[in-house]
């Protein structure tokens, strides 16, 4: 549990390299936990988990993990090697074998068990070593302050990772309990540059959303936030 060991982890994922590759230019890195189209977003957190695989060594060496004969880091005696769980689909078995290539450029084996979906979240609440989690909900800061909660740590909820970091605790209450825009906006940017900083999970892409719809189609107005547009006033032409 060493931030400098997450910031250098994070350091040897290409980001812009993934969205060209997998999104084929459709998407954006992320640097933070929430994306570029949010209206609280700060490109403060651009400051942080640059790709930069020199310094993601330099990082590592300085927390004491040196390469093995295989090449792979370790440190008294223990080799840096973890597993990372992912759910049984296309895009996330390609991701997770980038990732995997990334890291190992760095001297970090990543095994990447892929796992049907009830399997997936079973093991994700029984403390696996990592797990991607990718999904098409909407990411507002309210969204993804569930996941670095403490209160969520350990079972009780979705922060998987077991964050239990003070920084992030007081951002989310100074969010929670905003009492104008103003305080909202900073207490916002607070929270995005603790995640980019402290990495209670690390951020690494986010694919954009096409909404298409034919010319007779009146009415129909899809909404950032909502991945279910309502249909109340739709009518066809």
């Amino acid at each position: 549990d060493d931030v400098n060991v997450r910031q250098a982890l994070s350091h040897a994922v290409d980001r812009a390299g993934i969205v060209k590759a997998l999104l084929f230019g459709h998407g954006e890195p992320l640097y933070g936990p929430i994306t570029s189209a949010d209206k609280s977003y700060t490109k403060d957190v651009e400051q942080f988990n640059q790709f930069d695989v020199g310094k993601a060594k330099s990082m590592l060496g300085a927390a004491g993990w040196k390469a093995g004969s295989d090449g792979v880091l370790t440190k008294n005696g223990v080799r840096f090697a973890f597993e990372m769980i992912i759910q049984a689909e296309s895009f996330n078995q390609q991701l997770g074998s980038v990732l995997q290539a990334q890291l190992k450029t760095v001297g970090v084996d990543l095994k990447v068990t892929s796992l049907d979906r009830g399997t997936f979240f079973n093991r994700a609440f029984a403390n696996p070593d990592s797990l991607m989690f990718f999904y098409l909900w909407p990411v507002p800061i309210d969204v993804v302050t569930l996941f670095v909660n403490s209160a969520n740590a350990h079972g009780k909820g979705p922060n998987w990772s077991n964050a239990v970091l003070p920084q992030m605790d007081q951002a989310i209450a100074a969010w929670q309990s905003a009492s104008n825009e103003s305080e909202l906006i900073a207490a916002g940017k607070k929270f995005q540059l603790a995640v980019a900083e402290q990495l209670p999970f690390v951020p690494v892409i986010n694919r954009d959303a096409f909404w298409v719809n034919r010319q007779n189609v009146h009415g129909w107005h899809p909404d950032q936030w909502n991945l279910y547009p309502y249909y109340n006033d739709v009518w066809l032409g």
